[in-house]
């Protein structure tokens, strides 16, 4: 049998009252297309920095320029536009602290770069210089290696670069403990601090004053901080020779058995000027 057509379009009267037949076939169309476009989007991978912005974009667009999707008898089309706006701003944000976060990563790695060069040339020349500056390169190699250890726990920064400032760190940490050694073992090694104390104990008959006994009084307590320091550190260093160790150890402590001297005369004699100050006088009538 042939089949038969009809050149003009029949409504189908029965459909007339359905809700979709009330908005238009154009509305219908061109929603259809802005939903197809979202999908497409929805399909993309996640490799571009303004997906979710074009989602939201597109999302937003649908849901204000077609107000029947609004009807929640409508297939449910707001909920789902509602729920992927959500979705998007949420993605949104999250790319956001992602960002910052990387950014902050890459400022910890350049700090790091930073840190451990200076170091570096630090360790290169403390070994030219006095105890003192010994001593700074220590404490500073070690404030690095904190900050390196932290910045492995932070993420998205470059670990294999960190791990590499960590060797390096280690590499120097050994040079500078054997350089450190060398040095606290020479004769004149502990000579500024020593220079320090015979200099306390010759401004000390010259104070004549509370105010001038309590400043002597200050710096000898600023002398045995750095010597206590110096200890701690030749604690921290690698040396394999314990002899070594001990007689670095003994010199330091001759020089506390002296200041701590020093310390007890100036502590008598700001005790005998307290005691003048305060003896009372009497005057002859």
């Amino acid at each position: 049998m042939a089949n038969t057509f009809t050149k003009e379009m029949v409504l189908n009267e029965t459909l007339s009252q359905h809700h979709l037949y009330k908005i238009g076939n154009k509305s219908i169309v061109q929603a259809m297309a802005e939903v197809r476009e979202l999908l497409v989007l929805l399909d993309q991978p996640d490799n571009y920095e303004g997906l979710y912005d074009d989602i939201l974009d597109k999302s937003r667009d649908i849901y204000d320029s077609y107000f029947w999707m609004q009807d929640s008898t409508h297939y449910q089309f707001a909920a789902a536009l509602t729920d992927l706006k959500q979705i998007a701003t949420n993605a949104i944000d999250e790319f956001k602290k992602v960002v910052e976060m990387r950014s902050n990563a890459a400022k910890l790695m350049a700090d790091a770069e930073e840190k451990v060069s200076k170091l570096v040339f630090d360790v290169r020349t403390s070994k030219k210089r006095n105890t003192a500056g010994l001593c700074k390169a220590v404490v500073g190699l070690a404030i690095v290696e904190g900050r390196i250890d932290h910045f492995k726990k932070v993420a998205y920064t470059d670990e294999a670069a960190l791990t590499e400032h960590e060797r390096v760190l280690t590499e120097k940490s050994d040079e500078l403990s054997k350089a450190c050694v060398e040095f606290l073992l020479r004769d004149d090694a502990l000579q500024p601090y020593q220079a320090q104390i015979q200099q306390l104990w010759g401004a000390l008959p010259q104070a004549v004053k509370v105010v001038e006994v309590k400043a002597l009084e200050q710096q000898s307590t600023e002398v045995a901080g750095a010597l206590e320091m110096l200890i701690d550190i030749i604690n921290q260093l690698k040396i394999d020779d314990a002899s070594q160790s001990a007689k670095i150890i003994e010199n330091i402590s001759q020089l506390f058995s002296s200041l701590n001297q020093l310390r007890t005369q100036i502590q008598n004699t700001r005790n005998e000027l307290n005691k003048k100050n305060h003896r009372p006088s009497f005057r002859r009538k």
